[in-house]
């Protein structure tokens, strides 16, 4: 469970806008700075997160662009529907992490955005509305682990199920296994929602 004494302070300074003015290890908020092992425990997180991220994204990709062009996008929904969880869930077993693809214009209730994840978004959207280039960001959580979000944005072939035209008999399907959908749209290159990651 994460502190939310911790959050509040973290949240601001971890994901505020621009790049800080302090050094790298002077604290915003009061607390003592970073040790060189607490530095170097972070570095390795944040690292490890950008890692495993990239390997979930470049994963899922691959499979519904090979169900987009060896199939259909209505078989792409069903990949997604289907195995995408579960490959995560995969990753998140040989990693010991957890993996979530949160939103709060989520597809799958399952990856609806908690609090912590809905000011990360609401941070990643002001910076992309400012034409910032978006970066992950880490935040201390209880036990001594981290919290690490990376930004998803809304790729071309993503338009098929996610857009704002998609095709009648795509958007049956979707209604049908997902009757509560918020997940339509986006255009290509919006923020569609982050990776969240707990290391």
């Amino acid at each position: 469970m994460i502190k939310h004494s911790i959050f509040i302070a973290l949240i601001a300074s971890t994901l505020s806008c621009g790049p800080s003015s302090h050094s790298k290890n002077e604290e915003t908020d009061g607390t003592p700075p970073l040790t060189d092992a607490a530095n170097n425990d972070r570095a390795d997180a944040l690292e490890k997160g950008r890692m495993l991220s990239q390997r979930a994204a470049e994963t899922l990709n691959a499979r519904l662009v090979n169900a987009l062009q060896n199939g259909s996008t209505k078989q792409a929904v069903a990949f997604c529907s289907e195995r995408g969880i579960p490959l995560l869930d995969s990753l998140a077993e040989i990693h010991q992490v957890s993996f979530k693809r949160a939103a709060i214009k989520y597809r799958n209730p399952l990856n609806e955005a908690d609090s912590l994840e809905e000011s990360a978004i609401a941070q990643y959207e002001r910076r992309h509305s400012a034409g910032e280039v978006l970066h992950p960001e880490l935040i201390a959580v209880e036990n001594g682990r981290w919290k690490f979000f990376s930004p998803i944005l809304t790729a071309p072939h993503c338009l098929q199920c996610h857009g704002k035209e998609i095709d009648p008999e795509v958007s049956k399907q979707i209604r049908i296994l997902y009757p509560n959908d918020r997940a339509i749209g986006f255009e290509t290159g919006q923020l569609r929602g982050i990776w969240s990651l707990e290391l």
